[in-house]
């Protein structure tokens, strides 16, 4: 088969929805040697160094958008797959929508420019129901994708996104002094966060139940890593009301390797989101042996299952109550890091593109 992907994510980011496209592109070649794969790309932003291993089965093809679907049809595509919520292009058996979730819709006072997030929803919902298969990473993801969009759940198939083997425990000798140092942290132990700082994270709730915490501030700081996204100055003003100035320490976007390293000698992770389609870094952080606290709501029950203790994420007393029983009581942090390491590896990216691939199967042989 000829296989499109849409690998702009690729180009615009690695994390999110860049990070899926990459993983799934970058297991797919080793899992398909008999397949041909054609990504295409409407940006000229940087070159990806996975690509000098994926060898001549791939090509990488530039368009403009307005001109993407004449492009794959011109490849003579058999399968189109659509990694970001939108349909450019098309194959002559059928074609496959990734949907990661329905933010827009299901919170839709937490979206960035509403009238443009109303048009990207009307967008989604149209492409939906053109594909010839919907791919969701979780069961709570496709039951919304039916609710909202009307998309009869046979044809949306549940695929989980996998942790990367890029995150495993690091226990290196000085290691976490070395890390407090280079982030200039003012204390050697710390909770910590990661993921873009924006309202759907629902930081100032976890910045408020911290400064509850006046024991624990003794001992720890709160880290929060990642991208300053839009409504920042909302996390600021959370620190200055709760008195934390100084105390809660944002480094901005960071690599991989650092993350892993931020996870391991991490004391807790807190996830306190208030809606994700699956939700990664818990995952990645189990994997990295940190226990975990995270939202009982939208689709981290089933991700996290019993490896987490689930709250309320809008409830500042339940998260500061979480945080004290798992910092106060090493048994409990124990029993959560092993329950966490063994979650953490029931998700690979290759289990994940090996059911990508039984997808484009299907939709080839219709």
């Amino acid at each position: 088969m000829r296989i499109g992907i849409d690998a702009d994510p690729i180009v615009v980011g690695r994390a999110g929805v860049g990070r899926y496209t990459i993983e799934l592109v970058s297991h797919l070649v080793r899992l398909a040697p008999e397949e041909e794969f054609v990504l295409y790309r409407t940006g000229l932003g940087r070159q990806w160094t996975e690509a000098a291993g994926w060898g001549g089965r791939v090509r990488v093809v530039w368009a403009p958008k307005p001109l993407v679907a004449a492009r794959t049809r011109l490849d003579r595509l058999d399968v189109y797959h659509g990694t970001n919520y939108r349909l450019r292009g098309a194959g002559r058996c059928g074609t496959v929508l990734s949907i990661h979730d329905l933010a827009i819709e299901r919170m839709p006072g937490l979206a960035r420019h509403g009238w443009i997030a109303r048009l990207a929803s009307e967008k989604t919902r149209r492409a939906a129901h053109r594909a010839t298969f919907v791919v969701v990473g979780s069961e709570h993801t496709a039951q919304d994708v039916v609710e909202v969009m009307g998309v009869p759940r046979e044809k949306i198939k549940v695929i989980n996104y996998g942790v990367g083997e890029e995150y495993y425990p690091e226990r290196a000798a000085g290691g976490r002094g070395a890390l407090c140092r280079r982030y200039a942290l003012p204390r050697e132990r710390y909770v910590l966060f990661v993921g873009t700082l924006e309202p759907r994270k629902n930081l100032p709730t976890l910045i408020t139940a911290f400064g509850r915490l006046s024991r624990i501030r003794r001992s720890h700081c709160l880290v929060l890593a990642g991208a300053l996204g839009w409504r920042g100055q909302e996390i600021y003003d959370a620190v200055a009301r709760s008195g934390l100035v100084g105390e809660v320490i944002m480094p901005g976007y960071l690599p991989t390797d650092e993350l892993r390293s931020l996870y391991s000698y991490a004391d807790l992770f807190v996830y306190p989101s208030l809606y994700e389609g699956f939700g990664l870094p818990p995952l990645e952080a189990m994997a990295c042996g940190a226990p975990v606290i995270t939202s009982n709501s939208s689709s981290f029950p089933e991700v996290v299952g019993d490896a987490a203790l689930q709250i309320d994420p809008q409830d500042p007393d339940a998260l500061a109550d979480a945080v004290k029983a798992v910092l106060e009581d090493e048994s409990l942090a124990a029993a959560l890091r092993a329950r966490g390491f063994d979650r953490a590896k029931r998700f690979s990216w290759e289990r994940a593109a090996r059911e990508t691939l039984e997808v484009y199967r299907k939709v080839g042989n219709a």
